[in-house]
């Protein structure tokens, strides 16, 4: 009977773990990239002021119409109004008065019409709008620069649960082996030093298994959040090595052609340069053309007055021109040259900087391809000498410390080859990203 329930009971927590993995969603690097890309709040902020600028250009394109007002006025008097004029003495013995007057109860309304155009600004509505445009070019170009770098944040939190999940899958196996080599050893006539060591060896890989565990749902955790991702997953690509041979000169003459960030950096210098005309176009004077039209019936006064309508324009155009601001605009123009000038050095020591950054990557990609060929080669023998003890162990040449010591050979060697192959792919990653070749639309299908 109990035994009937333990087997019970064994069944059903094996069912429920295949429940558990079936309901995992399978993520491939693109659908983690989409996600990010859907989710991520810079991004969608920045959208936002994308929208933003477009409206702000299209403010800015306005000074090219004419303004347009229409106003109406009216005024209803509700009672007759009786007006009262007192008595006036003329001359001595002779008085005009008191007398009254009534006015009836009317209706006064006024309908007019105001169009002004500028004719001449000196260049202010032009330069706003330019100014605009390649403030919203720059905006535009920022956000791709955002893209780029969630792929690279992407690519890393990937490539690192991948290659935790190497680490994860070597560590039990060494615990296994570990774990059989300790029974082995309770089951035989082995000394207590010897068995002492064995159950020392199986509970050291334990713990290294329970922590590269740790590790793995640590970074697993990470990726979920910097995608916006709450199920439970498990990844579907794997690492695999890609050997890269860098021409540094064409990477940084790449960078110099496809940074967002640097072509964002020069729309914002271009932006200050007309920003900075804006200030300077105020010397110049402005001619604005206007008319103002309208209707008014009876003729709009104090009391009304006549009973017929009369209709009415009048057209000028106006000139005018700043004398003196008190330097005020002067002022605000030479700020904002040297706002550009600080602008421009900031180029020039971000661009300098990516070429230093470009020379060590590239360095460390030269560096990592001829690790990771080591490592294989180093793999490759070590699977050789573990198939060898293996064979005498079964032969019972080799004892099974011996194949244990083979196995974590394999195992150590395994894990530096999957750790080299990260840092190897890392550094490919950050190699495009440096030179602006990391295109969201081009990697994985990503939107």
């Amino acid at each position: 009977m109990i035994k009937f329930k333990l087997a019970k009971i064994l069944t059903l927590m094996f069912a429920m773990n295949i429940c558990v993995v079936s309901q995992e969603k399978e993520l491939s690097l693109k659908d983690c990239i989409n996600l990010a890309m859907k989710n991520n709040i810079a991004l969608k902020s920045s959208s936002i002021q994308i929208l933003k600028s477009r409206e702000q250009l299209k403010e800015a394109k306005s000074g090219y119409y004419p303004n347009v007002d229409i106003e109406g006025v009216f005024r209803q008097n509700d009672e007759a109004v009786t007006f009262i004029t007192p008595a006036v003495e003329i001359s001595p013995g002779l008085t005009i008065g008191p007398s009254e007057s009534e006015v009836s109860p009317e209706s006064f309304y006024k309908l007019y019409i105001n169009i002004s155009q500028p004719l001449y600004t000196g260049g202010r509505v032009s330069h706003g709008v330019n100014m605009t445009k390649y403030l919203k070019n720059a905006i535009v170009l920022q956000h791709t620069h955002i893209k780029q770098n969630i792929v690279f944040q992407v690519y890393r939190h990937y490539f690192n649960i991948l290659r935790k999940q190497n680490i994860v899958s070597s560590k039990k196996e060494s615990e296994q082996l570990a774990k059989k080599h300790l029974d082995d050893t309770e089951l035989k006539d082995f000394s207590k030093h010897f068995k002492l060591r064995a159950k020392s060896k199986h509970l050291q890989t334990l713990s290294d298994s329970v922590q590269a565990q740790q590790s793995l749902e640590v970074s697993k955790n990470e990726l979920a959040y910097f995608i916006g991702y709450s199920k439970k997953y498990r990844l579907t690509d794997t690492l695999k090595f890609v050997e890269l041979n860098v021409d540094i000169t064409k990477k940084i003459e790449a960078a110099n052609r496809n940074r967002m960030d640097f072509k964002a950096m020069r729309s914002g210098i271009e932006a200050l340069k007309y920003k900075e005309k804006i200030e300077t176009s105020y010397r110049l004077p402005q001619l604005v053309a206007s008319a103002t039209g309208g209707y008014q019936n009876p003729e709009f006064g104090e009391l009304g007055g006549e009973e017929t309508g009369d209709s009415y324009w009048n057209v000028q155009i106006a000139l005018r021109f700043n004398l003196f601001d008190g330097f005020r605009r002067k002022s605000r123009a030479s700020q904002i040259n040297k706002e550009r000038l600080q602008n421009y050095a900031e180029l020039k020591d971000v661009k300098s900087k990516a070429q230093r950054d470009i020379l060590t990557i590239s360095s460390q990609i030269k560096k990592m391809n001829k690790i990771v060929k080591l490592q294989q080669q180093i793999l490759k023998v070590a699977k050789e000498n573990y198939e060898l003890v293996s064979k005498g162990y079964s032969l019972k040449e080799n004892t099974q410390l011996q194949l244990l010591d083979a196995l974590e050979q394999v195992t150590t060697t395994n894990r530096e080859l999957i750790n080299a192959i990260y840092f190897h792919e890392l550094a490919v990653i950050r190699l495009q990203l440096l030179t602006g070749e990391l295109d969201p639309k081009k990697i994985m299908g990503a939107k």
